[in-house]
């Protein structure tokens, strides 16, 4: 895709990422990201994030056909979500990023008739549950398993605890230890 649209539109990204004062990085395939931005077990990597491009309007790969823009986002993997919190790798990181890629790409291709992004974004919405549907989704699965896994394992082991009692009072049955001397 050397001399098309996406690398044009790389190179633009290129610019404001330098006039941030920060170096962006050109890999010629997705291997080299790969081993230069791999993640830890906690998911999180060195790299900011990156973007592998598959097609635009007028160029395509193996991968995707030419015609629509097809790329990839690749970061930091966010963890669990706050609905609480804005300061999150994904809210700090990686939708600032792909906000970029998008007016980048709306900018070189909008006319008269399309709309822009706005400039301020005030909610971005990951799940339809808030904090309070997530917490009582934990709580009835909890009791769910309380009563469909806790309840017949903790049933299965008192009767072991009755079996096993049992037979050891009638074994001293046997040998008269429990029997009343005044009898």
């Amino acid at each position: 895709m050397k001399g098309g649209e996406v690398a044009s539109l790389i190179d633009a990204l290129s610019k404001t990422i330098r006039d941030a004062g920060k170096t962006p990085k050109i890999y010629k395939d997705t291997w080299d990201l790969a081993l230069e931005c791999r993640t830890d077990d906690k998911g999180t990597t060195p790299c900011y994030g990156a973007a592998v491009f598959f097609s635009s309007p007028t160029e395509g790969t193996n991968y995707s056909t030419q015609g629509n823009w097809n790329y990839t986002m690749r970061g930091a993997d966010g963890g669990s979500v706050d609905v609480r919190s804005s300061d999150t790798i994904t809210e700090r990181d990686l939708l600032p990023f792909q906000r970029a890629l998008d007016t980048e790409i709306i900018s070189r291709f909008k006319s008269g008739n399309q709309t822009q992004l706005p400039v301020d974004v005030q909610i971005i919405a990951y799940t339809d549950q808030d904090m309070d549907a997530l917490t009582d989704s934990r709580t009835a699965n909890y009791l769910n398993l309380a009563v469909y896994i806790f309840g017949p394992l903790f049933a299965f082991t008192l009767v072991e605890i009755v079996y096993h009692m049992t037979s050891f009072v009638s074994h001293e049955r046997e040998l008269g230890r429990f029997s009343d001397p005044t009898l």
